[in-house]
């Protein structure tokens, strides 16, 4: 009886682990199914409905239609960061074992859309924090010259002069006046809203919501960065 008592005690704490991995396990599941598609040479959108499809079998994913499904393709296919926000946006579902957040397009759309913002926000905050961390030069640069410094790199942007109290970058043929005495939050801030402008999402409702309320918007997202600036 007691041998019996103790199998019967691992099996439980046994099936307890693999439940809470299994919880835990929906985002890197989604991103460990993209990159094999991408591997295979798949391009964005195979990929996207290679870790859609993984889901599908199984509650409370199966809940999903054809439809709904080619939805949720469509709405992460054109972000910038469609691998993660997938993960994240599946995960939370996983949690909520409830699927209505990605079987509204409206919500969906802009669900995506504030996560890919959060994404791109991490990114900056990323690069700031391995600048000052790995560069002697970078740990005495005020906030504001980091961040000019990184936009001269990052993707569609480039520097153009400087004027007595702004530096000027080029974006898809705009130029974009950053005040100098401006702080490091705004200069993200801006970043993040004119790509937003310039149309690099495609889903003009849901831009149209998130722009309108972008100040409240990219406060949650700073929100929930670990240590911003």
């Amino acid at each position: 009886m007691y041998l019996l008592a103790i199998i019967i005690g691992i099996i439980v704490i046994i099936s307890i682990i693999i439940v809470i991995l299994s919880k835990k396990s929906v985002a890197t599941f989604f991103i460990m199914q993209y990159d094999l598609a991408s591997a295979k040479g798949k391009d964005t959108r195979g990929a996207l409905k290679d870790a859609i499809d993984f889901f599908r079998y199984r509650s409370p994913f199966n809940q999903l239609d054809d439809d709904e499904a080619d939805c949720i393709l469509e709405a992460l296919a054109d972000i910038k960061n469609p691998k993660n926000v997938g993960s994240k946006i599946f995960q939370l579902c996983e949690a909520r074992k409830n699927v209505s957040l990605i079987k509204d397009k409206s919500i969906l759309e802009q669900t995506v859309i504030k996560e890919d913002i959060f994404q791109e926000l991490q990114t900056i905050m990323g690069f700031i924090a391995f600048a000052r961390k790995n560069s002697e030069k970078f740990s005495k640069y005020p906030i504001n010259n980091i961040l000019f410094s990184y936009l001269q790199h990052r993707k569609g942007w480039a520097f153009k002069h400087k004027t007595e109290d702004s530096c000027v970058f080029n974006y898809n043929n705009q130029e974009i006046f950053f005040p100098k005495q401006t702080s490091g939050f705004e200069i993200v801030k801006r970043i993040i809203l004119v790509e937003i402008n310039a149309g690099c999402y495609s889903k003009e409702i849901a831009i149209s919501e998130i722009v309108n309320n972008y100040d409240e918007i990219f406060e949650e997202c700073f929100s929930r960065l670990n240590k911003p600036f």
